[in-house]
């Protein structure tokens, strides 16, 4: 009988050539989650955009943008939201989150903010984003990772503006960036 079995050398180069394969592998596969989870927030931006524009060109009750600069904002809570599901087991932020319409020579833009609260703190998503960035392959540069959810404009400051029908009153639309001259209304529930 001629049993043979593997030599230790042999047993040695078999498990270094397979931790060489997974050490190559994995963060290629976990690379590959995680960009999967990145593209959601796009999705889900994409959504909201979308439900805004339905309801704006199908509800009769939504105020019509008349000049160019106005603007309305719909609130992450007003539009219905119950199939959105951050990508990384939080909540997205519903004063923080919205979609604002804007009348710019005679057609509509729409811009986006989607703000996960992440479960370990931080903030991750697209701060106030032109919905025309998120498409193609650089929507994925927009994504922005933040300390504090504190520092974004939220729909109580377009209230605000709305109420005081004035936004140059409002400094802090200085930062906004999509020059919007008059806030016609905020929808919220």
């Amino acid at each position: 009988m001629n049993e043979r079995g593997f030599t230790l050398v042999e047993l040695m180069a078999t498990i270094l050539i397979i931790g060489v394969v997974m050490a190559v592998t994995i963060p290629n596969v976990t690379g590959i989650f995680n960009q999967g989870k990145l593209t959601t927030y796009g999705e889900d931006a994409k959504k909201l955009r979308n439900t805004a524009e339905y309801l704006y060109r199908g509800d009769s009750s939504i105020d019509r943008l008349v000049d160019n600069g106005d603007c309305i904002v719909f609130s992450f809570k007003y539009l219905d939201n119950d199939e959105f599901k951050p990508p990384y087991g939080g909540y997205y932020l519903d004063t923080k989150s919205f979609v604002v319409v804007k009348k710019e020579n005679n057609r509509l833009r729409y811009f986006v903010q989607l703000l996960e609260f992440l479960p370990e703190g931080g903030v991750r998503g697209y701060k106030l984003t032109d919905v025309l960035n998120l498409d193609g392959s650089g929507y994925m540069d927009k994504i922005g990772e933040f300390n504090d959810a504190n520092s974004f404009v939220d729909v109580d400051l377009y209230k605000d503006a709305a109420n005081r029908n004035n936004l140059k009153s409002s400094g802090n639309f200085t930062s906004v960036g999509i020059g919007c001259s008059n806030i016609n209304r905020v929808y919220t529930p």
